[in-house]
């Protein structure tokens, strides 16, 4: 990386409010760049090898045809229990853990407000607006309950939202608010070829604009673009 470095006191200075990333991050140095300000980062945690249970490989399931996939299962990231679905091995539970940091951090700075729904999902939520049906949405796992309750594991979180937020807004005035969560996704794809990235389960991270009217959500949303802006610039330096 190049461009011209400035003090250890400048670079703490533009963090000073990112307390919650200076937990995890030592600042080395900053560089001005085509990005505009950039840090060079040192994540604080340490994990020794020794304690590893993991190894290379120099081979890949035989089914696995997803790049992202192979490369973190040769390299020891993530063991793949079938197609669509793998665990997370130590160092790619490490690498999670840096990336929703940087993402937690970043969603924080404008706003937003960190929750989790919850995985089992309300069939009576979801038939209000008719996203229940197989024949609207086919990517569902559904089940029942010992009683025959039918529910749903979450595969997105917009209705699970706005049936929360209806029961705590009641004017205007209790807006906006902006609600993230990192959880795990179910969807019943009938071809998962995607590997980590989209799967019959997997992580995300999601973020709800909940807004008064039309100009105050496009002016949050300029906002969150720049934060995203700011996730992939920092994910360089992980």
């Amino acid at each position: 990386m190049s461009g011209k470095p400035f003090s250890g006191n400048e670079c703490d200075s533009i963090f000073s409010s990112r307390t919650p990333f200076k937990k995890h991050y030592t600042l080395k140095k900053v560089f001005v760049n085509d990005f505009g300000i950039a840090c060079d980062l040192r994540y604080n945690a340490s994990m020794k090898q020794s304690l590893l249970f993991t190894k290379t490989s120099k081979d890949a399931p035989k089914d696995e045809v997803s790049k992202n996939a192979i490369l973190l299962m040769r390299a020891g990231f993530v063991y793949k229990e079938m197609a669509g679905v793998y665990s997370y091995l130590p160092l790619g539970q490490r690498v999670l853990d840096k990336i929703t940091s940087i993402v937690k951090d970043e969603m924080d700075n404008v706003g937003g407000i960190q929750m989790k729904t919850s995985s089992l999902q309300s069939k009576a939520v979801w038939d209000k607006t008719g996203r229940f049906d197989d024949s609207v949405v086919d990517v569902w796992f559904k089940t029942n309950l010992k009683n025959g309750t039918e529910l749903g594991l979450s595969f997105t979180n917009e209705e699970a939202y706005a049936n929360i937020a209806k029961s705590f807004v009641n004017s205007y005035k209790d807006l906006p608010f902006y609600p993230y969560d990192f959880k795990t996704i179910y969807r019943n794809e009938v071809r998962s070829k995607s590997g980590l990235m989209r799967g019959r389960e997997f992580y995300w991270k999601a973020l709800y604009s909940f807004s008064k009217d039309e100009t105050e959500h496009a002016d949050f949303y300029k906002k969150i673009q720049i934060a995203y802006d700011n996730v992939f610039m920092l994910f360089k330096y992980i």
